[in-house]
């Protein structure tokens, strides 16, 4: 009865140690998810897009025809951006707060790519069909 006993102390203490174990690696959930907001104050979507990138691929074909105005920077091999020739067209105030906007986003969050940013809204990855719709007026 008393191997019982202390074979139970050790299964209990065991677990507890564990569990202790467990907790010193985890991460607060606070931590995992941080709401990044962003205030992009032109009237163009950003579009973030990485080279080669399937996903950006199929994004770029599926609003070729769409009416909305938006802008494409692509984050190249060589760790740096490609803007395409809309973005160099806005003002230079708009491409400032643009860049600026997107500095919080590479510092404080996590990004998926492509990534879809309307003023203060992201859609992170490629959204379903009818998000796209929502946001291209395709």
């Amino acid at each position: 009865m008393l191997s019982y006993i202390l074979i139970a102390a050790i299964i209990s203490l065991t677990l507890f140690i564990f569990y202790l174990i467990n907790r010193t690696f985890e991460v607060k959930t606070s931590d995992k998810i941080k709401e990044i907001v962003l205030d992009i104050k032109s009237d163009y979507i950003v579009i973030l897009s990485l080279d080669e990138c399937p996903h950006c691929i199929e994004l770029d074909e599926k609003i070729k025809e769409s009416k909305v105005k938006y802008t494409t920077i692509t984050l190249k091999d060589n760790i740096n951006f490609q803007f395409d020739s809309s973005f160099i067209e806005l003002p230079l105030e708009e491409r400032d707060n643009i860049i600026f906007e997107l500095q919080k986003l590479f510092k404080d969050g996590i990004i998926l790519f492509p990534c879809i940013i309307v003023k203060n809204k992201i859609y992170k990855g490629l959204p379903n069909e009818e998000t796209l719709k929502k946001i291209f007026n395709l």
